[in-house]
């Protein structure tokens, strides 16, 4: 919980540091190659995130809290995406 806490944190940083770029009249937008090498850093977070997810969901299996850990998987991908549409726009 307090990583995603962390996330949502630096995000609204980075959505506040452009707003005030933006005020300013000093943003520039990334770059193609910029956006190719934020996407390319997630996609790579997205796979450890996976792997994380599959080592829980194994090690679940036996204490029988599969659930759980699958209820957690889907929220991590549901927070993910919303960070590649930041990227993106």
């Amino acid at each position: 919980m307090s990583q995603v806490r962390h996330d949502v944190a630096r995000i609204l940083t980075v959505l506040r540091a452009r707003e005030i770029l933006e005020a300013e009249g000093t943003y520039v937008a990334a770059t193609a190659a910029e956006r190719e090498g934020a996407l390319a850093k997630l996609a790579a977070e997205d796979a450890v995130v996976a792997e994380k997810a599959a080592a829980a969901r194994a090690a679940a299996e036996g204490d029988g809290n599969d659930e759980a850990e699958h209820d957690h998987a889907d929220h991590d991908e549901e927070f993910h995406d919303e960070e590649l549409e930041e990227v993106e726009a």
